[in-house]
């Protein structure tokens, strides 16, 4: 890890213990409101289903088509995309910012007694985070966490998370199988396959061309029974109504690789929805655009990926992990820690409005992939096995009740 995204972390750290975290942290969904704060918000139509609360009405929308009643049949050759674009909303593209996300617990939050899970956050704290971001519901309270970090280092910001996808640091492929070729089918298959890295562009590179002859670098541990060309992260409910594709997914995982770490950081999320329109590009094939992907990212998971984050070279700390007992790396992390815990909003069980406390972050990221031809490559990624390996340090930490 480079020496100005250890001072970020740090400087992070300094802020929650002289400061509130409530600010913090945050990660949401979207809409087409421009009177909402002055920041777009990118979504799709709402089915009509009641809230997890019983409600009618824009709150009780999750924000994406529902199936087509009726769709031909048929059944085109596999539809392959690559990661171009991941966008936590933070002005990544030079113009105006968009929040992404869904309404995914079917319920607006507009204060703590009308949030979806029981919160100690104070009113302040959960204005900052919790509270939705439009009035329609929409849930990232991820957005406010990428927002405060891309302030303390260029490195940490949505753009730098961006542009480790151009150039080949990271990304993922999606698999879109079973599809009619036409803009209403009610059952098709999704799948996703993480990408560690990037093998070659068609003249031979080793950044991508973003063309049909990339081929990344996918990760073998989401492999299914690691020999078959099949990925564990499988949408079992997903279709395309009116040229839109929607996938639900029980988990997904994202990676980010940022600075002169080798270990990804990896964003695992639960009750996952991807939802894009299917286009075509250039060379006449399909691609997705105006994508968003959404879910709930568990505290325990979170703080998990945190806690082996490597220094390599600040405040006194040298080759020292998050986790390790030394008295620089407990601050930062507790910092960290403590800011990730002002920040929950949502459940990660999706048992949303049954009085349960929040366990969850709500997180969204704009996404778009372009045509390949090569599924890719399958490789072994980095192990972090040993950072945190001491017996005496637990390894479930999470935030307090």
């Amino acid at each position: 890890m480079s020496a100005r995204r250890a001072v970020s972390l740090a400087t992070l750290a300094f802020a929650c213990a002289t400061a509130s975290c409530a600010a913090l942290l945050g990660f949401e969904r979207l809409s087409e409101d421009p009177d909402d704060g002055g920041v777009a918000e990118a979504g799709g139509d709402a089915p009509t289903d009641a809230g997890s609360d019983g409600s009618t009405g824009p709150c009780s929308e999750l924000g994406i088509p529902p199936p087509p009643a009726d769709a031909a049949p048929g059944d085109i050759p596999p539809v392959l995309g690559a990661l171009r674009l991941l966008d936590f909303g933070v002005d990544v593209d030079g113009g105006r910012p968009q929040i992404p996300g869904y309404n995914l617990d079917l319920t607006c939050s507009v204060d703590v007694t009308s949030s979806s899970c029981t919160t100690k956050l104070l009113p302040a704290a959960f204005e900052t985070h919790a509270k939705d971001k439009n009035a329609s519901g929409l849930d990232n309270a991820g957005f406010s966490l990428i927002e405060y970090l891309s302030r303390l280092s260029d490195s940490l910001s949505a753009k730098a998370f961006n542009d480790g996808i151009q150039v080949g640091n990271y990304g993922a492929v999606l698999r879109v199988q079973g599809w009619n070729g036409r803009p209403d089918d009610d059952s098709v298959e999704v799948e996703l396959f993480p990408a560690i890295g990037f093998e070659t562009n068609g003249d031979g590179g080793t950044v991508p061309a973003f063309d049909q002859n990339d081929v990344w670098i996918l990760d073998r541990r989401f492999q299914v029974g690691g020999v078959l060309e099949a990925s564990t992260m499988r949408s079992v409910r997903a279709w395309v109504t009116g040229g839109q594709a929607v996938a639900r997914f029980k988990e997904v995982t994202l990676f980010l690789k940022i600075s002169d770490d080798p270990k990804p950081f990896e964003v695992h999320m639960t009750d996952a929805i991807l939802s894009a329109t299917l286009a075509t590009d250039a060379t006449g094939k399909p691609a997705l655009r105006d994508g968003v992907v959404a879910g709930r990212w568990k505290t325990a998971d979170f703080l998990g990926q945190v806690r082996t984050i490597y220094l390599e070279d600040s405040n006194g700390l040298v080759d020292t992990t998050l986790c390790d007992r030394v008295p620089g790396a407990t601050l930062i992390y507790g910092g960290v820690k403590s800011a990730i815990c002002d920040g929950r909003d949502i459940r990660s069980d999706s048992e949303d409005n049954k009085g349960l406390p929040c366990d969850a972050i709500s997180a969204a990221a704009r996404v778009e992939a372009y045509a390949i031809d090569n599924l890719g490559t399958f490789a072994a990624s980095v192990d972090a096995g040993g950072r945190c390996a001491d017996p005496a340090i637990a390894v479930g930490d999470d935030c307090p009740p």
